[in-house]
């Protein structure tokens, strides 16, 4: 029996899936839809530079500035975590948006800011469990602050991190009945890219509860709304989960293969390099177990080549474990 991926995969495929905030934000309409579609695509580059010009756009009122800088947080948090790893970069970003939304008196851009700062730590505890806590009190801020400010939007991506982090602290009936509630809001309002991920943590709770069958049928579900809604840059993660869950089952050994193999294609082609290294290096184990070291090999070392290309060392660690494995003739 092999090991399981690393931990920060597995918290990243059933409890941590990072999705850029759905609401609009930043003066121009058409920006922000440009922006978030960039988001869902993986364009984390296209979609900081667009703002970036934005504000070289002569005289920005301060409001207005405000609202790009909590956009640019937003970025840089998600470009950090899924495209190429620099946490002082968000973290930075982060603490100048909080301090801009602050200034601004803008209770939306404030609720904004907030959230993307709960999300920065939310990510850093996943390294270091001692600050889920931080992170749980930094969401329910941004969750109060977004039901002051009156956005139903904002508020229901503040409940999807709730319970997140309410998983993590080891209370999953809690972050059930969250997740549910954010499932039947995203239903309201129409977001096929928030249900899915309401769907797939909901899947998550299943599959660790030992409900396969029910797990089965919720990844898919998640994967085909992604699908559905553009997501490429977070079609991958979906792709891994329910090979995981297949791989749990002991069924549908191929579709395994294939879900990993488009997962890291996918992955890379949209840049998101986190995934496609998670996927090639999961494909690895799976054909190392099946006895095919060869094709192991190469998913291994494709898995280290782009773990070195997002840039987390604990990602290239993993990567390098699987890839010693398969290349070690004897070792399972």
């Amino acid at each position: 029996m092999f090991p399981p991926p690393p931990a920060l995969a597995l918290a990243l495929l059933h409890l941590a899936a990072a999705t850029p905030l759905p609401g609009k934000v930043g003066p121009d309409p058409q920006l922000s839809a440009r922006v978030e579609q960039d988001l869902l695509e993986g364009r984390w580059d296209a979609a900081r530079a667009a703002v970036e010009r934005e504000l070289a756009c002569g005289e920005v009122p301060a409001k207005v500035r405000a609202d790009l800088a909590v956009l640019l947080a937003r970025i840089a948090v998600d470009r950090s975590e899924f495209h190429r790893h620099a946490p002082r970069e968000a973290a930075s970003a982060a603490d100048r948006a909080l301090a801009a939304a602050r200034d601004s008196g803008d209770p939306r851009v404030l609720a904004t800011a907030l959230l993307v700062h709960a999300r920065r730590v939310f990510f850093e505890a996943l390294d270091d469990p001692s600050r889920m806590r931080a992170a749980a009190a930094a969401i329910r801020e941004a969750r109060a602050a977004a039901g002051h400010a009156g956005d139903p939007r904002l508020e229901a991506e503040a409940i999807f991190h709730q319970a997140l982090a309410e998983d993590r602290l080891g209370r999953p009936e809690a972050a059930r009945a969250l997740l549910e509630d954010g499932a039947a809001r995203a239903r309201r309002l129409g977001d096929d890219f928030m249900l899915s991920n309401m769907e797939r943590h909901l899947a998550g709770l299943d599959q660790d509860r030992g409900e396969l069958a029910r797990a089965e049928l919720g990844f898919r579900q998640s994967l085909a709304l992604r699908e559905q809604a553009g997501a490429a840059a977070f079609v991958p993660w979906a792709q891994i989960a329910l090979a995981e869950v297949l791989a749990e089952r002991g069924t549908a050994e191929e579709e395994q293969r294939v879900l990993l193999r488009k997962a890291a294609q996918l992955g890379e082609r949209s840049g998101s390099l986190r995934a496609a290294s998670t996927a090639s290096a999961t494909l690895a184990r799976r054909l190392l177990a099946a006895g095919h070291r060869g094709a192991a090999r190469v998913a291994a070392q494709r898995a280290v080549a782009l773990a070195r290309r997002f840039g987390a060392p604990g990602d290239v660690r993993a990567a390098e474990e699987v890839a010693s494995r398969a290349s070690t003739p004897g070792e399972p």
